[in-house]
């Protein structure tokens, strides 16, 4: 969104390619990336536990916000909020939960200064879950 304001919509669109490309390098062949609405993607990492997840989620977050987006003409430094939620061991968890769960997280990471990895487990262990 402040690239948007700050630059642009064609350039907020190139920033969001290059944003995509890394994500893309990162993950494996079975996992999913998609574009979930504005600057927010959601990844599937099938048969990936929290504690793996949230190693992903970090490495990511390093590939997203340690190098600026290039274009011919401009740097721009980029920051990245993921929230990570997993479902191991938890029966008859919908995706719409799951999914709740990662946003939940999210706001989290959002809440403690963003630019950073949060995971759903550090909302139960601070009793914050909704």
């Amino acid at each position: 969104k402040t690239v948007n304001d700050e630059f642009g919509h064609l350039v907020g669109d190139k920033v969001i390619v290059e944003v995509s490309r890394r994500i893309a390098k990162t993950l494996r062949k079975v996992d999913v990336a998609c574009r979930y609405g504005g600057e927010e993607f959601a990844l599937l990492l099938p048969e990936t536990p929290l504690t793996q997840a949230t190693m992903v989620a970090d490495r990511l977050w390093r590939i997203i916000s340690k190098q600026p987006a290039v274009s011919a003409e401009l740097q721009i430094s980029i920051t990245a909020s993921l929230g990570v939620s997993s479902y191991e061991g938890e029966g008859g968890l919908s995706p719409d939960a799951l999914l709740d769960r990662a946003d939940q997280a999210l706001y989290l990471a959002k809440r403690n200064g963003r630019n950073q990895v949060a995971a759903y487990n550090q909302l139960k262990k601070n009793g914050e879950e909704r």
